[in-house]
């Protein structure tokens, strides 16, 4: 508490004599139009020092004098600039005496009186909107007093909504972006002269100001339209302020920030900070506290924004996304020295935050636009993430039973978490990525790391509780990773992968079992929404798809039953009945024991439930019917059919879908089964289809032609 009132002290002192002395210099300037001292150079004092002190009086009795000022009269008549009135100047008097006075309650009271409104905080405005304009060197120090004692107003305030909205409603924060934005844009000819640069110090006190309000929407909404963000990104291409390492970090944050809400806005940022950002970046690629800030800055601006994912992909030829990749395969490798508390250094924990960034930036990127996953895969960002997989296999096996591997564990987690988010992204609807993906071993690589860490969430005998992660990110890690292999396993080549690694049964086929058998209710239990559970469905109907190990092994695992299991769980759901329908058909067709199986689990009920439930959907309608044929050619099941209520729905699924050829050719062949005809006789075939086709046309003249039939079956 003691610290606290201190700095609380120090910072009083400096806002006091920063008020004074723009007080002091707007009257000079009123006075003689004399210049006022020029700040010093980063490094030597702050708002909270001395330096503080020396500046703040003569902004006040500058005010009072600026009044008399032709200048300023002629200001006042030809643009909507702030009006400097006596009030103001007093209130700026007022603050600076509060302050003298040593009290913290008085001080805070007169900094809101003195943001208040526009009208309370004229001089501030004033001084700052003058030198936006103003062709006098005198007029832009003013405007660097007033960014100080903006600074120094945001030092010692309390950031509550209210506090924060201040700096809006008293126009500061337009008039303070406005400025800073100026002063960069000058022509470079102004800008070489010492008293029209702005120093690394005058950023700083903008991001102070900029860091106090950023948190409300409105205030951020503000800023860019202003042009503060735009602002940072000149200072971050300004070579004197770029050498400046705590400068683009913090800066990189704010704009990170400023990002949040409202997609135009971040578009607008992207615009004019990517660039910036990876040219101050360059500078700066081995330390670990700006790369990741700008990872974070591109994590956040990417996020659900086409503009600036195609901006990180193409400005400069990809160079933003070229340093995304380096900075996970650089800070890949970490730093596991401990300190005296067994705890993993800071330089460590920045470099897994760092990569963390990283990999959900390139998540991110790949997230929405297929040309943007090709070029991120041409990049090499497949082998990039390769090489963070084989870290953590590494990590995992290395574990040692102490109270560090609990810590560990979850950060190795969160990065394969990432990894295989960028997989799921990239293999969707991108044959590059899903051939290269099984062409390096990330199927085996990866599964292998997840059974490891999931193993326990799956319910594996070889689940280890020493690598086990916590069940909420077990299960999100087990949801995207059968998302990627939803995708991956459209190449042929990539189901014998995933059968051989043990992804088919260890992973989608146990989620799928975990999900069917646990009670409605755990926070933690596999595959709770719909969406995750038709992905898991789709999963195994893609992996199994014309492969006879896979839809053996699948069924041994006890597949059939756990799809027909969770597909009542969520049984109004049409997605997940079309999905389990089309997986139980690839499962069941030209296998029998999951053949029996489907009968044994009372398959054949759900079946016709969801017939009847989803009468307009033409894709439940034929795969209901496929199942139904399929089942028909045992003639043991031909009782249950009948009993079912099989002979109803496919006449229905006839009426309702009187063009749709699928369901027709197996609705006819099933009717026909159920009437009578020998298993021979309804089986899909040419000679079959051929036969329905003549007859087909014997009732209704031109309605089937045989070679369409027999394309859509």
């Amino acid at each position: 508490e003691g610290a606290v009132e201190m700095r609380g002290r120090v910072v009083r002192c400096g806002a006091r004599e920063l008020a004074r002395e723009l007080a002091d210099g707007l009257e000079a300037r009123g006075r003689s139009g004399s210049a006022v001292d020029a700040a010093p150079a980063f490094g030597t004092k702050s708002p909270r020092q001395s330096r503080v002190a020396s500046l703040s009086g003569r902004l006040s009795n500058a005010a009072q004098k600026a009044m008399a000022s032709p200048r300023a009269s002629h200001l006042k008549k030809t643009r909507a600039a702030p009006t400097l009135t006596d009030e103001a100047v007093q209130e700026l008097r007022r603050f600076e005496e509060a302050c003298e006075a040593g009290g913290r309650a008085g001080s805070e009271a007169a900094r809101k009186q003195l943001l208040a409104s526009p009208e309370s905080a004229a001089a501030l405005n004033f001084a700052l909107s003058n030198a936006t304009t103003s062709k006098s060197a005198s007029d832009f120090q003013l405007g660097i007093l007033a960014m100080e004692l903006a600074g120094a107003l945001c030092e010692l305030a309390e950031f509550d909504k209210d506090t924060q909205n201040l700096f809006r409603t008293s126009n500061l924060l337009e008039h303070a972006c406005l400025f800073l934005h100026t002063s960069f844009s000058r022509p470079k000819q102004a800008a070489a002269n010492a008293d029209w640069h702005l120093t690394a110090y005058h950023v700083r006190c903008a991001l102070v100001l900029f860091n106090a309000v950023v948190e409300r929407e409105a205030n951020r909404d503000t800023m860019v339209k202003s042009g503060g963000a735009a602002a940072l990104a000149l200072a971050l291409e300004d070579n004197s302020m770029a050498v400046d390492q705590n400068l683009v970090s913090d800066a990189a944050i704010l704009l990170s920030n400023a990002s949040f809400g409202d997609d135009k806005r971040k578009a607008e940022i992207g615009r004019s900070a990517i660039g910036s950002l990876e040219k101050a970046c360059a500078r700066h690629q081995n330390t670990v506290d700006v790369v990741m800030h700008v990872a974070l800055a591109y994590r956040n601006l990417s996020y659900n924004c086409e503009p600036n994912q195609i901006l990180i992909v193409s400005e400069n030829e990809g160079a933003a996304l070229k340093q995304l990749l380096v900075f996970v395969s650089r800070f890949c490798t970490l730093d596991e020295s401990k300190d005296t508390n067994s705890q993993l250094s800071k330089k460590a924990l920045q470099q897994r935050v760092a990569v963390h960034q990283a990999l959900v930036a390139l998540a991110n990127i790949t997230a929405i636009r297929e040309d943007l996953r090709e070029k991120v895969v041409l990049a090499s960002a497949l082998e990039t993430v390769m090489i963070v997989v084989e870290r953590a296999n590494t990590q995992i096996l290395a574990l040692e039973g102490d109270l560090v591997s609990a810590l560990k564990i979850e950060d190795i987690g969160r990065d394969v978490d990432d990894v295989v988010a960028i997989l799921r992204n990239s293999s969707a609807k991108t044959a590059t990525a899903q051939q290269r993906i099984g062409t390096l071993g990330l199927i085996g690589t990866t599964i292998q790391v997840v059974q490891s860490l999931c193993g326990a969430a799956l319910r594996l005998h070889e689940a280890s509780s020493r690598t086990a992660l916590s069940n909420t990110l077990a299960s999100g890690l087990v949801d995207r990773t059968i998302e990627w292999l939803r995708h991956a396993a459209f190449l042929p080549e990539n189901r014998e992968r995933i059968l051989s690694c043990g992804a088919l049964t260890n992973i989608i086929v146990a989620a799928i079992v975990h999900a069917a058998t646990s009670q409605d209710g755990g926070a933690s239990s596999l595959l709770r929404e719909a969406r995750a559970c038709e992905a898991a469905i789709l999963a195994l109907g893609n992996s199994v798809f014309n492969a006879p190990p896979a839809i053996d092994a699948a069924g041994r695992a006890g597949a059939v039953e756990a799809v027909v299991g969770l597909a009542r769980k969520h049984g109004t759901s049409l997605e997940v009945a079309r999905s389990a329908l089309r997986c139980l058909r690839a499962l069941v067709e030209k296998n029998e024991r999951n053949g029996a199986a489907f009968m044994e689990c009372g398959a054949l009920g759900f079946v016709v439930d969801q017939m009847r439930r989803f009468p307009s959907e033409d894709a439940v309608q034929e795969q209901g019917c496929a199942l139904l044929l399929g089942s028909s050619l045992n003639d043991g099941n031909l009782h249950l059919l009948r009993q079912s209520g099989a002979h109803e729905v496919a006449m229905y699924a006839i009426e309702q879908h009187p063009k749709h050829r699928g369901i027709h050719l197996h609705a006819a062949l099933l009717l026909q089964r159920l009437n009578g005809a020998s298993a021979d006789d309804v089986r899909v075939s040419r000679a079959n289809v051929e036969r329905l086709a003549r007859t087909a046309r014997l009732k209704r003249r031109g309605t089937f032609a045989t070679k369409s039939i027999f394309s859509a079956a």
